[in-house]
């Protein structure tokens, strides 16, 4: 068995932070789930009758605080051998893919026998499950979770979260949500939640001035970026890529060593998803996407496809360069995407570092 806490605690003298007490409550936590994974072989078999306030660990609270660096701290150091990690959009799309196969082998049973017969066969081969940055908006995933999640527990998967976003608020004025509310009350049931309170952004605070992130739009701004194309280009000639998701072509005119030159437009002012966003990272390692729009509640569709264009791009630790029309902090205007919107900018900030990716 590995002692997280300790882990953590060599960390912080190592690199001579001070230790936080919302990263050390949630670290006691996933230390004591450690202890169960580790210890009580007959952990799994309990929870089939009764899953404990242990048996999830949901943690919430501002940007930059260190959810997902506990998280993957946990994940990364757990002698659980049996265990997976995603992006929750990454995850739901896994999802409807199991079931968009189970369904063309034109079987006659229901959504909620589909949904229980994946459940329990990723149940069969995981048994802890790791998800960063809990967040949904999409109806047909909502209407999913809470049969899913309930498969989940009944077979004793242990499961952590991280959001920004409170248990209670999930979902909030989503369409049909008295549906998603037993969900809520299964994870508050089954799960201990943790809200990081701090005020300190650790992220910012690591951060020195790196030109990913420049504004406003000029011609001399369109120069420099294809200035940078050019150096990566080193000689060769761009090319058009293709890109077949699903069925559908996803072309990108200026392509070269790994590198797609492109538009906000071309990626966020069109219909595509995590799964897109996901392919294109498949394809390339670097991004210089120019010309973001300012931004608020009139261009909804266009303000979620960033949020889950650049969650996606940072989760995949692309290197990304934008040029912009607003600096980062007025880039959204508007209400509805507030939450959301504040992490994406710490992300950008973050993916700004010479440290990263």
């Amino acid at each position: 068995m590995t002692d997280v806490l300790k882990k953590y605690r060599d960390l912080c003298s190592k690199n001579s932070w001070a230790e936080d007490k919302d990263q050390l409550a949630a670290i006691s936590a996933l230390n004591n789930l450690e202890q169960d994974l580790s210890v009580n072989k007959s952990f799994f078999a309990r929870f089939k009758k009764k899953v404990s306030k242990g048996g999830s660990v949901y943690l919430y609270g501002g940007v930059g605080r260190g959810k997902t660096f506990v998280m993957d701290l946990f994940f990364q150091n757990t002698s659980v051998a049996e265990k997976k990690r995603y992006h929750f959009h990454e995850f739901m799309i896994h999802i409807h893919n199991r079931l968009h196969e189970k369904r063309q082998n034109k079987t006659d049973q229901g959504t909620g026998a589909l949904l229980k017969s994946i459940g329990e066969e990723i149940a069969a081969e995981t048994r802890l499950l790791c998800f960063d940055e809990m967040f949904v908006d999409d109806v047909a995933d909502a209407m999913l979770l809470g049969r899913l999640f309930t498969v989940f527990f009944e077979a004793g998967m242990v499961i952590v979260f991280t959001s920004n976003i409170r248990p209670d608020d999930l979902y909030l004025n989503g369409l049909q949500r008295e549906r998603f509310l037993p969900f809520i009350t299964l994870l508050k049931d089954r799960g201990h939640v943790i809200h990081f309170d701090g005020h300190q952004d650790y992220r910012a605070g690591r951060l020195r001035e790196h030109k990913r992130y420049t504004y406003p739009l000029s011609e001399e701004l369109h120069i420099e970026m294809m200035d940078l194309f050019e150096e990566f280009a080193d000689g060769k000639v761009p090319v058009r890529t293709d890109i077949e998701v699903k069925g559908r072509n996803l072309s990108f005119p200026r392509t070269v060593n790994g590198v797609l030159l492109t538009g906000f437009d071309a990626v966020c002012g069109i219909p595509l998803g995590a799964e897109d966003y996901l392919s294109l990272c498949d394809h390339f390692s670097t991004f210089i996407i120019q010309n973001l729009p300012q931004m608020d509640d009139l261009q909804r569709n266009e303000v979620k496809r960033f949020i889950t264009l650049v969650d996606t791009l940072y989760e995949k630790k692309k290197l990304v360069f934008f040029t912009a029309e607003q600096p980062i902090e007025y880039l959204y205007t508007g209400k509805h995407y507030k939450q959301e919107f504040e992490r994406i900018q710490s992300r950008i900030l973050e993916m700004q570092s010479p440290a990263y990716p």
